[in-house]
């Protein structure tokens, strides 16, 4: 299902830096957030990956500011995705407009 039909109208791929005494409790408390529809642990200069949809630009900076500062992250770095082609397996098709 596209997200948009259920009003998150910004999709964000979230980078996070954490230390790593933190990463298990902020993994689990991502991935019982509403908003979170993906947590990964990762390796290199980030130690997890969150995937979000969040209704407007403004939600997602809430989210940084009231989920991800008191998770203790020290660093994020956000990419807005700009067109999904493929969610869960299944191609989505072109919505109108």
């Amino acid at each position: 299902m596209d997200p948009r039909l259920l009003g998150a109208a910004v999709d964000a791929n979230l980078w996070l830096e954490l230390p790593p005494g933190r990463l298990a409790a902020a993994g689990e408390a991502l991935a019982r957030h509403p908003q979170v529809h993906g947590v990964l642990a990762t390796g290199g200069p980030t130690n997890l990956m969150c995937a979000v949809f969040c209704p407007d630009h403004a939600a997602l900076y809430r989210f940084h500011t009231e989920v991800l500062g008191p998770l203790g992250v020290r660093r994020a770095e956000t990419a807005i995705v700009a067109r999904a082609v493929k969610r869960s397996g299944v191609r989505l098709r072109q919505l109108p407009g």
